[in-house]
């Protein structure tokens, strides 16, 4: 049976993570280019054509861009290839036969082809595409146009007009095919800049370059070829040191009344211009500036680091982390740039990394002097370079920082650094309570024991773009009364696996599979004989009288199970907040195998029996939402707080929400104090329950080195 039972809950696993992963079926969409008869300019068209030929040659389009994919391009030399969106035409035949249209329309000259013949021509027409792109980058979508059209006069091989431009134009939709209408515009407007320029040649014989202004009668609206937008591109100021905390730097445009933060290591888009960028840790006084940055249209400005960075863990000699105030100091003119508590909890969280110009800097511990000959240490930054500084103090008995035992930097495969791929920690929380009661002066001492306990697991592991998350948390509950052996009062088991796969600083694609149980199943325990009976559907299973205990679920029963992919989106990251988004395709399962739920009474031959009836395994498949927040306030506390909606597809199925907090505030070295508060809906219960979680713990964490 218990075999059967792994192999049916396992079949349901795959069968419901497969329904997360299968793919819906590719669309390829083509696209061509249209002539839009209603974009012509008939004030243009001659009523008696010019007494010359001309033969339009196939527009030549640049390697890049006569392959069928269109071109997605960003900030940035490189480009990627839509695979499900095509060009359903020859660029280097159609171009050629929209300008051959155009000339037709306009009667500017007496004869026009495409063909070639033994007949010679008076005039050759040649074009040139250099790039066609759908361009998207901070926000901004663009049509962009690079073309070149020349009329060669051929009795002399004289290029005797010439239009040479890069157009580009904004679109409001993040649509291809609005791409495509807006290349298709920018196209013929072009065209007809270039035939505009024809005409002034034909009529005046004047040679005609780009930098002529062709002089077009009022009447004649010719179309604006180059809807350019204001350029737009983007800043990075390389991140040095550990990435998950970099700081913020300030950014002020010379040019416009604009002042906005940016994250070291993660691009920002900027409108074209000049700025001023203040970084750096410590007094505004002390902090270092860059002068005329200048951001260009469509390129992104990478500034060379001319500043350090610098960071500091305090450890003892098994190398835990002490939390211990240091203060830095300029080494030569004595300046202080701050102080701060290190950490001593999980250092990848709350790691600082300070940005310094290079040069000789002081630490001193225990809130010292910066003149002190005792508990500092020196360090040389140097511009572009990360420093890791690794200071180690002893310990007296209390576990207080007695003195400097030494210092320096010391490899990641030594320490545990947690730069290094893989970061593990765990932490084990109790809560303990008494209460004694006379019985109301009745001199009868009663007595209550009751000890929660848990034990949390913190895994991650990331190596970019790929990054695993795992937690995990045991939580037992025991209680005693009036010197009674301890019993088991409740059990919980939980799992969280995700697996991110990163595309930007922002967003990403992620996976996950949850699991909660219990560990020993459940029972219900009795102060005097009870009867009872088990039943599945109409079928009697167990009949028992004067029971003092009845098991209503087998070990690992109820099993909940969440599957869930989708998109993760960094929605805010400010120095002390954090918050994440999540939403996409989930699904859960609830398995009650041999699983009991109380029915009632009933009377059989004359006995009440309390009566179980076999709980049903649900499935559901719907729309999944998260969101997570870290704020970090001041007085050594971090909150987190996790926010989940399920939404079913299943008509008869029920909206489901889970909210969990946690309020940690450090107490000395390694030891804190938990508190935790969660909401969960019971949609299933008839009255619709919300089940409130309350818990106060005594926390002690520590790393696995």
């Amino acid at each position: 049976m218990k075999r059967a039972a792994a192999v049916v809950l396992a079949a349901l696993t795959l069968v419901a993570v497969s329904g997360c992963v299968t793919r819906p079926s590719r669309v390829t969409s083509y696209y061509t280019l249209d002539y839009l008869h209603d974009s012509e300019h008939t004030e243009l068209r001659q009523d008696t054509p010019f007494s010359a030929s001309v033969h339009v040659l196939d527009t030549r389009i640049a390697r890049a861009y006569s392959r069928p994919q269109i071109v997605l391009r960003g900030i940035g030399p490189s480009f990627v290839y839509l695979p499900d969106h095509l060009w359903g035409i020859d660029l280097s035949e159609t171009v050629a036969n929209l300008v051959q249209r155009r000339i037709r329309a306009h009667r500017m000259f007496e004869q026009t082809t495409r063909e070639f013949t033994r007949e010679e021509f008076d005039y050759e027409l040649r074009s040139s595409i250099g790039s066609i792109e759908y361009v998207v980058f901070g926000g901004t979508r663009l049509a962009t146009l690079e073309i070149e059209l020349s009329l060669i006069r051929m009795s002399d091989e004289t290029e005797v007009v010439r239009h040479q431009v890069r157009s580009e134009s904004a679109i409001q939709a993040d649509d291809v095919s609005v791409f495509v209408a807006e290349a298709n515009r920018l196209l013929l407007a072009e065209i007809d800049a270039f035939l505009s320029k024809t005409l002034a040649y034909l009529t005046t014989g004047d040679l005609i370059r780009d930098d002529y202004d062709p002089d077009v009668p009022d009447d004649i609206e010719m179309p604006v070829a180059e809807g350019r937008t204001e350029g737009v591109g983007e800043l990075l100021l390389p991140s040095l040191g550990p990435s998950q905390n970099q700081p913020f730097y300030t950014i002020r445009s010379l040019d416009r009344d604009d002042e906005r933060s940016a994250l070291f290591g993660v691009p920002i888009a900027l409108p074209a211009g000049r700025y001023a960028v203040n970084l750096g840790s410590g007094p505004a006084d002390l902090q270092m500036s860059l002068d005329n940055v200048e951001i260009v249209s469509r390129r992104r400005t990478v500034v060379e680091p001319s500043w350090s960075a610098l960071t500091v863990d305090i450890v003892d000699t098994t190398r835990r982390p002490v939390r211990l105030r240091y203060d830095i100091y300029d080494a030569e003119t004595g300046e202080s740039y701050g102080g701060l508590l290190s950490s001593s909890e999980t250092i990848v969280a709350a790691r600082r990394v300070w940005i310094l110009a290079p040069g000789r800097y002081k630490i001193v511990l225990n809130s010292r002097p910066f003149g002190t000959l005792e508990d500092f240490v020196t360090v040389t930054l140097a511009a572009g370079r990360s420093e890791e500084l690794t200071v180690v103090v002893g310990l007296d008995e209390a576990g207080a920082a007695t003195a400097l035992r030494g210092a320096g930097n010391i490899d990641a495969d030594d320490s545990g650094d947690p730069d290094a791929a893989l970061s593990l920690s765990s932490a084990v929380n109790a809560s303990f309570s008494l209460a004694l009661d006379d019985q109301q002066g009745r001199r009868e001492l009663s007595t209550l024991l009751v000890l929660d306990s848990e034990v949390e697991t913190e895994l991650t592991y990331e190596i970019f773009p790929l990054r695993y998350e795992m937690r995990n948390l045991l939580a037992v509950g025991l209680s005693a009364a009036d010197g009674a052996p301890l019993r088991v009062t409740s059990d919980r088991f939980r799992l969280r696996n995700t697996l991110i796969y990163e595309l930007t600083a922002v967003y990403g694609l992620y996976t996950r599979l949850d699991a909660d149980t219990t560990l020993i199943g459940e029972r219900l325990l009795f102060d005097d004989p009870t009867s009872y009976v088990k039943r599945h559907g109409e079928a009697e299973v167990e009949r028992e009288t004067d029971a003092d205990m009845i098991r209503l679920s087998p070990p690992l029963m109820p099993l909940t199970l969440r599957e869930g992919a989708g998109l993760s989106v960094q929605a805010l990251r400010m120095p002390r907040f954090d918050l994440g988004l999540r939403g996409g395709l989930g699904a859960t399962q609830t398995v009650r195998l041999q699983t009991y739920e109380p029915a009632g009474e009933e009377v059989l031959e004359g006995t009440v029996y309390s009566v179980y009836e076999r709980g049903a395994s649900v499935t559901d498949i719907g729309l999944e939402f998260s969101a997570f927040a870290t704020v970090t306030p001041p007085w050594n506390t971090t909150i987190t707080s996790t926010a989940e909606v399920f939404v079913p597809f299943r008509e008869a199925g029920v909206v489901s929400f889970v909210w969990e907090n946690a309020i940690n505030v450090v107490l000395a070295n390694n030891v804190s104090l938990l508190y935790r508060f969660s909401l969960e809906d019971a949609p299933e219960a008839e009255d619709r329950l919300v089940i409130q979680e309350h818990g106060l713990f005594l926390r002690l964490n520590y790393l696995f080195r």
